[in-house]
């Protein structure tokens, strides 16, 4: 179970760090979970 102070969904944005320190993602979405899923497999060898 979750802890009592953690909500149960969270939402990523990214708006504010485009405006205060000009971030701009430089990952597509899919490549990005593609390298997070490889990554995850290695880690932990599922």
């Amino acid at each position: 179970p979750l802890p009592a102070a953690d909500p149960p969904r969270t939402f990523a944005r990214i708006d504010r760090a485009q405006t205060l320190l000009g971030f701009q993602p430089q990952t597509p979405l899919a490549r990005g979970l593609a390298q997070y899923w490889e990554w995850y497999r290695r880690e932990y060898g599922c």
